[in-house]
């Protein structure tokens, strides 16, 4: 924790200039010089986001909040020294208390902390997707807005009203983030809550059978994708079946068309088909959580390519 301030709760930090500074040498040459360029250029959503966090952070145009809003004990860890390559702990401090009072106007209150927030984490995922495209150069080549998730929930068919997500969340793929493609997903947020997954997670019935299809009828290859070295670093020696998330649900019993005593059955049973990795507060907002990042999604090219061969 040497490299850590002892702060308190809301603490401020000098926001960096963002270079890499890990990673291969080439990869680092190519990121930073495309993050000197984007920041040397601002863009027209940048400047209006600047606008707008002048604007709201002008105490006498801010209304008198209604009710009482709670505060979070959570502290989030504070490097000495600005970093480059990760998520800025101002970012999950918003995280943190829009979690704890997720509601509008606690929201349109803080609507300059959320600005900078998206801002920050549009900027931290254009340097993934630029380290993603050299190891899978199938996903498309998106802006970060056209990406990154809604922070909006639909709360039409939902018993849960909460207005707001508990992530800030992206999706790279073949097709974009709205595509039943297999592909690699980013979320952060406080409390650990920070996830990295690759793959497909709980995908529609023709393309889950055709996934099975494919697994029944190209077993080995499959087990071999989930037994590499690479996937065993980053689940934690973890391999195979092991190795996969257990998503929402699965079935009791093998799915309907294919042999109950199939030696690929346990893998039939699942719906969700994708290798992920958790985080912890310290490491998304240290030096090097960028490449932590790109790691997982390196270790992962080979089963999403397979998957989508299979999804078509």
């Amino acid at each position: 924790m040497d490299d850590f301030e002892d702060t308190s709760y809301g603490a401020k930090g000098s926001k960096p200039n963002r270079a890499i500074t890990s990673r291969s040498s080439s990869s680092v040459s190519k990121l930073t010089s495309s993050k000197k360029k984007s920041s040397s250029t601002p863009t027209s959503t940048s400047s209006s986001i600047k606008a707008s966090t002048v604007k709201s952070t002008n105490p006498d145009l801010l209304p008198a909040p209604s009710k009482t809003f709670l505060t979070s004990p959570l502290v989030i860890p504070r490097p000495k020294k600005p970093v480059a390559d990760a998520i800025q702990p101002e970012t999950l401090e918003f995280m943190r208390d829009l979690k704890l009072n997720n509601d509008r106007e606690y929201f349109q209150l803080n609507e300059a902390r959320w600005l900078a927030a998206k801002l920050d984490f549009q900027d931290f995922i254009r340097m993934v997707k630029e380290g993603l495209l050299e190891a899978d150069p199938d996903v498309m080549d998106q802006e970060p807005k056209d990406s990154m998730m809604r922070i909006y929930r639909d709360v039409r068919f939902s018993n849960d009203k909460s207005p707001y997500k508990r992530q800030l969340a992206c999706f790279f793929s073949k097709g974009g983030k709205k595509s039943i493609a297999a592909g690699y997903y980013f979320g952060t947020s406080s409390g650990g809550e920070t996830f990295v997954g690759c793959g497909v997670w709980d995908p529609s019935g023709p393309a889950l059978f055709r996934i099975r299809q494919g697994i029944a009828n190209n077993a080995d290859r499959f087990k071999a994708i989930l037994e590499t070295d690479a996937i065993k670093q980053i689940t934690g020696g973890k391999s195979g079946l092991d190795a996969l998330e257990p998503g929402s649900s699965q079935l009791k019993t093998g799915p309907s068309g294919f042999e109950r005593n199939h030696p690929m059955i346990e893998y039939l049973k699942r719906k969700c088909f994708a290798i992920g990795r958790h985080f912890t507060d310290e490491e998304v907002v240290s030096e090097g959580f960028l490449e932590k990042v790109l790691l997982t999604f390196d270790a992962c090219v080979d089963l999403v390519h397979i998957l989508n061969e299979w999804i078509g």
